[in-house]
């Protein structure tokens, strides 16, 4: 799986298919969520670790065709 340019769909060319497609794309919980997460209650903000969650900018993102569903692509955050 190749590493992509960006979170958001590109049109590429599906090596499984062979078609121009625009890839569709899914955000999952990145580590860099995870590392700040656990900053926070390291450093006394316990109650407040939930909130890097809901950074959607801060996710990994996994490209897919919208054909075939073969995974082009993974955007990490970090």
């Amino acid at each position: 799986m190749a590493q992509m340019a960006g979170p958001d769909p590109i049109w590429t060319n599906c090596p499984n298919c062979n078609t121009e497609i625009l890839t569709t794309t899914q955000k999952s919980i990145s580590t860099f969520q995870m590392l700040v997460a656990g900053g926070l209650c390291l450093f006394g903000f316990p109650l407040c670790f939930y909130i890097p969650f809901f950074m959607d900018d801060w996710k990994d993102v996994l490209h897919t065709c919208p054909n075939c569903n073969y995974a082009i692509g993974k955007y990490k955050k970090l």
